[in-house]
């Protein structure tokens, strides 16, 4: 069973949830049905949208396999967290600049020396 990777895909798709819904009322709101319009707001919405749809379903399917393959629980949840964290900063750092893009750059860095980690591990198991 897929316990730790169901928890996370449960609180990341909460998470697109709210970031889809962010979308749709800065659409409804400026009146633009497709792209931005210009709006630096509403880009900065669809971005964050698209970059959690491009990163997290891999970041899911890792998590997955890891838990199939036998890496112990505890390493997937840690492995889950950065990404958790570096979706919500990223989406809330569209809106600032410098802070934003290195909160996220750190997390990505975290989130792949956890899974470098994982992948180790799972390489002696087997």
């Amino acid at each position: 069973m897929l316990i730790v990777t169901a928890v996370f895909s449960g609180l990341l798709s909460l998470f697109f949830i709210r970031l889809s819904l962010k979308v749709i009322q800065l659409r409804k709101l400026h009146q633009i049905s497709f792209g931005s319009g210009g709006v630096n707001e509403l880009e900065s919405a669809i971005q964050a949208h698209a970059n959690f749809v491009e990163y997290v379903p891999l970041c899911l399917l890792l998590m997955a396999s890891l838990e199939l393959n036998g890496v112990p629980l505890i390493l997937v949840a840690l492995l889950g967290c950065p990404v958790v964290i570096g979706r919500y900063v990223h989406a809330k750092g569209m809106q600032f600049t410098f802070f934003a893009l290195a909160t996220l750059a750190l997390s990505n860095i975290i989130w792949m020396a956890y899974m470098f980690v994982a992948s180790a591990q799972f390489a002696a198991i087997h």
